[in-house]
């Protein structure tokens, strides 16, 4: 990793930690500052989800859910994209935008609901249900979405499910908008 790089995902970190809140208003501008000159010297933008903390939302490029991040960053013509959320968003960024490097703030990051379902798990469903189409979250693993027919958001799903032809289908992993939809459907 480039040390410029190492710079950029720092502050995004230490940002999201809120040790910069030391009420030292001139040390976070300063900061702030910094990282703006290393993304223009890097060629890099910052995307940050929804939930990050205030420092960080303030010094992103994008602040926004996990998909739209991923397809702004498309429309750029940036080499670095740093995301300030956990692996399946930087998974998606990487995916959509192939040709750059894609760092994300915590590396460790991760999404309990993304990490719920696996790849096996994923397998033995469709095997069981093979004429049943698999609809995933979009909060899941890059390799559990290999298998998915069609992949969603919480704004999408309702959408998607209600037009599809099947009497079953399979849905990963978020078991409450499972049932949710499924409610929701009943009444339609």
């Amino acid at each position: 990793m480039r040390e410029a790089d190492y710079y950029l995902l720092h502050f995004v970190y230490v940002s999201r930690h809120d040790v910069v809140s030391l009420n030292c208003k001139n040390c976070v501008e300063r900061l702030e500052e910094e990282v703006k000159i290393l993304c223009e010297k890097r060629n890099a933008v910052i995307l940050a989800h929804n939930y990050q903390s205030l420092q960080v939302q303030d010094v992103a490029d994008f602040v926004g859910d996990s998909l739209e991040l991923a397809v702004k960053a498309l429309n750029t013509d940036v080499e670095v994209i740093v995301f300030a959320g956990v692996s399946f968003m930087a998974e998606v960024a990487a995916i959509l935008n192939k040709d750059r490097i894609i760092l994300q703030s915590v590396p460790k990051a991760v999404c309990p609901l993304a990490d719920f379902l696996d790849v096996e798990t994923v397998k033995k469903f469709k095997e069981k249900n093979p004429d049943a189409p698999l609809v995933l979250y979009i909060n899941t693993s890059a390799d559990a979405k290999m298998y998915a027919d069609y992949i969603v958001t919480s704004a999408s799903a309702l959408k998607l499910i209600s037009k599809l032809d099947a009497d079953e289908i399979l849905f990963g992993p978020d078991r409450i908008y499972a049932h949710m939809w499924q409610k929701e459907l009943a009444k339609r």
